[in-house]
């Protein structure tokens, strides 16, 4: 948040403005355009210095066996909590729900936009390891005179 409030801020009312009982596909352009919201400061040095203090944790997540083989009771125990919780708002109204829906919705867009930026990290680290790789075969290629 403190370093791109501005994008905070519209992704936020973007959400908020959303009737989401009404709209279902709503969901999705709004997902859609908060990526695009996101990536609208690319020329601010704020976007740049979140990009590379989220470059750091990115690039050294891994999973290991154990998180993989924990995960399932995990999935469990995440939708049985979604269950619980729309039952108990299907129960309190559709305004409640709506009310939910778009908190969830918007933590989720901000998670949507670290993962786009992992992804955009995973690339370019793809691409640089491809080009190193190439100039090093290129190097030994050649006849040394």
């Amino acid at each position: 948040y403190l370093l791109l409030p501005e994008a905070t801020s519209e992704i936020v009312a973007l959400f908020g403005g959303l009737g989401l009982s009404e709209n279902a596909f709503g969901f999705f352009k709004g997902v859609f355009q908060a990526i695009g919201i996101f990536f609208s400061d690319v020329g601010s040095w704020r976007f740049w210095v979140f990009l590379l203090v989220g470059a750091f944790p990115a690039l050294h997540m891994t999973l290991s066996k154990a998180d993989v083989k924990g995960s399932l009771s995990g999935i469990v125990i995440v939708l049985s909590a979604f269950f619980l919780t729309d039952s108990v708002l299907f129960f309190l109204g559709e305004a409640a729900l709506d009310a939910f829906t778009r908190g969830v919705l918007t933590a989720g867009s901000y998670l949507c936009m670290f993962l786009t930026l992992s992804l955009f990290i995973s690339l370019v680290a793809v691409g640089a390891s491809c080009l190193v790789k190439l100039v090093h075969r290129a190097r030994h290629r050649q006849p040394h005179e």
